[in-house]
């Protein structure tokens, strides 16, 4: 496994030893993973790291382990971020902890910071889509839009789908027009429907590739007024959890690189760059959640 990841030559952040960049540089360049890829006869990172999903089984920890409860965290704190939502990590950790020991948010209700709200809606749409039973379809990203604003003063305002033109913001194209939405989201929804019957077929890489497709249909649709961004991620952690694949989070530092492999799509129809993005953020989630892993 050291070898593995040494070739894919991506920071996982779970290596013994000194992990500061310098350090980093010399233990790669000493292991040379150029001539390491040469030698397996692999010709670039995208097909090993497809290998290693599909090599790899995944059984799901407990809920209650402080891994997944650390983990819970950080998909919280960077999915508000990525959305501009900018929330005292002190202050969500508490709320998260008190919500998991008491199961309330009603304490919560005379709240009046913006962000707050948004993130205690953020945390029970995460909390659905990571545990619910129901069926997955595409008419449920309006629950989602629901969930997410629920305890925002115009929740219960929001139309879906959305009813005027919008833009999204760092996209090199323009979203669908409002008037043909519904029309997408049922195409979408086959797509969804498709890929679950495929669903016990397909490798991972392959299931992911069609979930990144989905995803990055639902994007360009933008069916909602607000929230388009957490809600499709929503709808793209729902679909990898059938898979039993590991839950997934992208940091804040990583949106431009996420933005970018979404544009490339837009302009290219070139998927490499989103399938290797979000492919590894699975392995590291791999490895978040796998303790017997030795890098």
């Amino acid at each position: 496994m050291r070898v593995v990841y040494s070739i894919l030559h991506t920071n996982y952040e779970k290596i013994d030893g000194n992990t500061e960049s310098k350090e980093l540089k010399k233990r790669i360049a000493k292991i040379k993973p150029e001539k390491l890829r040469e030698q397996f006869g692999i010709k670039n990172n995208l097909k090993l790291a497809r290998e290693i999903v599909d090599f790899y089984c995944y059984a799901r920890t407990k809920e209650n382990t402080a891994t997944n409860i650390k983990f819970k965290q950080f998909l919280v704190l960077n999915e508000n971020r990525l959305e501009g939502i900018e929330i005292n990590e002190q202050r969500l950790n508490y709320i998260l902890a008190d919500i998991r020991l008491n199961n309330d948010f009603s304490k919560y209700e005379n709240e009046t910071n913006k962000n707050i709200l948004e993130a205690l809606g953020n945390i029970e749409m995460l909390d659905y889509v990571l545990s619910t039973r129901d069926k997955i379809e595409v008419w449920k990203l309006f629950k989602l839009q629901k969930l997410l604003y629920k305890y925002t003063p115009f929740g219960n305002e929001m139309p879906f789908p959305r009813q005027s033109n919008n833009r999204i913001n760092g996209a090199e194209i323009s979203t669908v027009d409002y008037k043909l939405v519904p029309q997408e989201l049922i195409k979408v929804g086959e797509d969804i429907n498709d890929l679950l019957r495929k669903k016990e077929i397909l490798t991972l890489h392959e299931y992911i590739l069609e979930s990144l497709k989905i995803h990055h249909r639902l994007t360009v649709i933008h069916p909602l007024d607000d929230g388009n961004g957490r809600c499709c991620r929503g709808i793209l952690l729902w679909l990898l959890r059938l898979k039993n694949i590991p839950l997934i989070y992208i940091k804040v530092e990583d949106k431009p690189r996420y933005i970018d492999a979404l544009n490339k799509i837009d302009t290219k129809n070139d998927y490499d760059y989103l399938e290797l993005f979000i492919i590894e953020q699975i392995i590291n989630s791999m490895v978040i959640f796998d303790e017997r892993l030795e890098l």
